[in-house]
């Protein structure tokens, strides 16, 4: 840690005549890391100061963790600056790289012996009498250290390079190692002998096995590959074939939705029986084997090790066969927990009963996914395995399936339930909500109720088979040759310096043609929720700007909003009479959904759009249309102004303004996820000893995107995953967990302390030295915590407490305001 620090002390700066406060805070800082200030080679100063008669002070210092390592102020390579450059060399200790990796070669006798010693063991496993699930568990975890043992066993140990040699065979190795020592001609000669020998066999083989068992010569000559036959060539319908995709649209069209337009009878179900209940029939041996025989050999099922080839061989046994379907036929099958939940889970429904069984099922997954104890938690656990509380994930999934039935056609059953208003003009069910009195209405309680409630939020119309959206009839299949996207790859930031420039010089050459109209567009969607969404666009023609466009677009999302700005562009430019149409924004996704009229929020817009584009590519061939993509953090002078034009704009919005579909599901989402936010906060939910920690000066919340906050960082192992569990939730194999709930046994560490406790292993243990910077800290950070269990092995890990080696000698050192500490800890 270095840097200008401003602070003088005649500790390291002669001159200085006292010590000043932010001199003591900095030096109890810097000793809460651990860390010690270097001493320089050359005492001189590091700051010159351009007053006269003024000292020049050090206030430039340097602090690492070895004392013993110093640093230069080279003094005469500061050129114009008033500060000394400091110059240290650090000893990094390299971090460990994996260079070598265990592989089992192909077709070896390494690889014969792994599938002979699974199979044996595999038939020796005793699975006749599978008659609970702890019998299931056994069995299961004896498999997985049948294929461990057996793959550590047989497999080798190989270096990791850039470069493949799977030709390479031992008898090459051999020849090698011979001629390293020998440095004899004949060595080479004969270790050239044998990698030529060895490349010929292992390409004659492969050329074999492309040409006689996988049956694909043109694979091995690019010019007569097979030729890949377009599908609809084997499509008829009505004795006709379908050559073109209107054809295939009709075809499909007719076959799939010929009740379209026509009125529903849901009494019809009323005539159907109901067909007993089966049966589950077991797995056969055929059934396995058929299963097995269509899985490429090269392919893996899973993390395991165990190809499909191997399984291959593995069943071709009996006894291993027999107790493969012994075993599945005892599994139980999982079914999807929230299947047909719409069916119990409405407002004012009593189901309490039912969510009580679905929170133990996602608890017992929690510890399952974290390694955690029975006794742990069901908020902290739920929370490190990035699992949203069921109620909660119910209630965003029923407030979503809500919205999505407005997405339905006309002539779907659903809508004959519903309102007058949602219908659609279909025949009303006898149990319809339009024939129902507003008293009996409020009476009446279910999903249809809920469907019919939150339709009133959305302002979007859906057309799921409109003209514009058959296939074949659609913008893009059309005129694909008119429209073109330019991405920009805004991860790398030379690629989006060239993107830019390419975007200028087309900018420039617009302004010369006056049939070509460039249209810069931009959207503010507000924070507060009174305020609507803001959607403007400016067009410019020969150098000038000769138009803008700015409206409200209600409550959106940010693509609605980009949509809708996209939307009133492209109007306005065509009403201006152009043959090209250059369009910038920074959104790229919403000019592709602009001419994409399939259903999706904001379709309306962009059945609009296509409408719109249609007509005037039709008008004439040589038209186009182009969309560039232009990050807002570059700043562009014509997208800045457009940006600052629509962010300077603030509408109110009524409380009868609808909303479109993306900001209402988006909304119910987080709405769900500050409920749990707010839920982790409380002590009785995530547990009294759950450890708070920061990342990047913030506390750490809970969430269920990209695998949760906690594990995506301890994903090396389960071993990991498990003891960073345990320590977070202070539910580990510790004497303090031991005075708790087994308080007969040892409870004192085996330092010496009195009590092993959380915060005596993370700060002061000295069983575990590697320690970082953050054990001081009251909310320390999440890294430093998984780097001190990386480092430590042992710490919060099962081991046999009464095998454990005698106390160390060593003296215990000092825990000052430890109760004060755990209690910060804990918060």
């Amino acid at each position: 840690m270095g840097g200008n620090f401003n602070c003088r002390s005649p500790e390291w700066d002669p001159l200085a005549s006292h010590v000043p406060q932010s001199a003591i805070t900095l030096t109890e800082l810097v000793e809460c890391f651990n860390l010690s200030r270097s001493i320089p080679t050359i005492s001189s100063p590091t700051h010159f100061s351009a007053i006269a008669n003024h000292d020049d002070t050090v206030i430039d210092l340097i602090f690492c963790a070895n004392i013993s390592t110093p640093h230069i102020i080279d003094a005469n390579s500061r050129l114009p600056s008033d500060h000394a450059p400091l110059l240290m060399d650090l000893p990094i200790r390299p971090d460990y790289i994996n260079y070598k990796k265990r592989v089992l070669p192909k077709d070896s006798d390494e690889e014969t012996a792994f599938i002979s010693q699974v199979s044996e063991h595999l038939a020796a496993l005793n699975c006749s009498n599978i008659h609970s699930t702890s019998c299931l568990d056994n069995i299961s975890h004896s498999i997985s250290s049948i294929i461990s043992e057996s793959w550590n066993t047989n497999s080798k140990t190989v270096w990791i390079t850039n470069r493949l040699k799977e030709w390479w065979t031992p008898h090459c190795s051999e020849t090698l190692l011979a001629y390293r020592k020998s440095k004899d001609r004949k060595d080479w000669r004969a270790f050239r002998k044998a990698t030529r020998g060895a490349k010929r066999s292992f390409f004659e083989e492969r050329i074999h096995e492309i040409t006689s068992t996988n049956k694909r010569p043109w694979d091995l000559m690019e010019w007569v590959k097979k030729r890949k036959l377009p599908a609809i060539e084997g499509i008829r319908y009505q004795g006709r074939p379908c050559n073109n995709l209107p054809d295939l649209w009709n075809a499909l069209h007719s076959s799939y939705n010929s009740a379209s337009g026509w009125p529903v009878s849901p009494q019809i179900l009323n005539e159907i029986k109901s067909l007993p209940s089966q049966s589950w029939a077991n797995f056969s041996a055929l059934e396995l084997s058929e299963s097995l025989h269509s899985c490429a050999n090269s392919s893996v099922p899973g993390p395991d090790h165990v190809s499909w080839k191997h399984l291959k061989s593995i069943v071709a046994h009996n006894d291993c066969l027999n107790n493969i379907i012994l075993i599945a036929n005892s599994s139980c099958v999982v079914p999807v927990a929230t299947y047909g939940f719409r069916l119990w889970y409405f407002e004012g429904a009593h189901n309490k009963a039912l969510l009580k069984s679905l929170s133990s099922m996602q608890r017992h997954a929690a510890i399952w996914i974290t390694g955690a104890f029975r006794t742990s938690p069901s908020g902290g656990v739920e929370s490190i395995a990035g699992l949203i509380p069921i109620h909660l994930h119910l209630r965003k999934l029923a407030i979503r399936s809500s919205y999505r039935v407005s997405t339905l056609p006309s002539n779907h059953a659903l809508r004959s339930l519903l309102s007058d208003r949602f219908s659609l003009d279909s025949i009303p069910h006898p149990q319809s909500l339009q024939l129902l009195t507003p008293a009996k209405k409020a009476k009446v309680k279910g999903p249809i109720i809920d469907v019919d409630s939150s339709l009133h939020h959305l302002s979007d119309s859906f057309s799921p088979f409109s003209s514009e959206s058959k296939p074949g009839s659609r913008l893009m299949d059309i005129y694909p040759d008119s429209i073109h996207f330019h991405p920009c790859n805004r991860s790398d930031k030379h690629e989006m310096y060239k993107h830019v420039l390419s975007l200028d010089s087309v900018f420039i050459s617009s302004s010369l043609n006056h049939s070509c109209i460039a249209v810069v567009t931009d959207a503010s969607v507000p924070l507060v929720g009174s305020l609507q969404a803001v959607s403007a666009a400016h067009l410019y023609r020969g150098r000038r700007q000769v138009s803008h466009a700015k409206q409200a677009s209600g409550r959106a999302s940010s693509t609605d909003a980009e949509l809708y700005s996209i939307c009133i562009s492209i109007a306005k430019a065509i009403s201006l009479q152009c043959d090209h149409i250059i369009l910038i924004t920074d959104c790229l996704p919403a000019a592709k959904l602009a001419v994409d009229p399939s259903i999706h929020s904001s379709q309306s817009q962009s059945i609009q759009v296509c409408r719109l584009l249609s007509d005037w590519l039709r008008a004439k061939p040589s038209r186009s249309i182009d969309f560039w993509d232009i990050p807002s953090k570059w700043r562009w002078k014509p997208h800045l102004k457009v940006h600052n034009d629509v962010t300077s704009m603030r509408i109110h919005a009524p409380s009868h303004t609808g909303a479109t579909l993306d900001f209402l599901r988006h909304k119910a989402t987080n709405n769900c996820q500050k409920s749990w936010e707010t839920t982790f906060w409380k002590k009785k939910y995530r547990g009294n000893s759950f450890l708070l920690s920061k990342k990047n000066r913030k506390f750490i919340i809970p969430t269920y995107v990209k695998g949760g906050t906690w594990l995506p960082l301890a994903n090396e192992s389960p071993q990991l995953c498990a003891r960073m569990t345990r320590a977070i939730l202070n539910h580990a194999l510790i004497g303090a967990y031991r005075e708790r709930f087994f308080p007969l046994e040892q409870i004192s560490c085996r330092c010496g302390h009195c009590l092993e406790t959380r915060h005596h292993i993370l700060s002061y243990c000295p069983l575990y030295p590697i320690r970082t910077q953050w054990v001081q800290c009251a909310f320390p950070q999440y890294e430093f915590l998984v780097e001190f269990l990386k480092k430590n092995p042992a710490a919060f890990a099962f081991t046999n407490h009464d095998t454990r080696p005698p106390p160390l000698q060593a003296p215990v050192p000092a825990e000052p305001n430890e109760v004060s500490f755990d209690s910060s800890l804990f918060y």
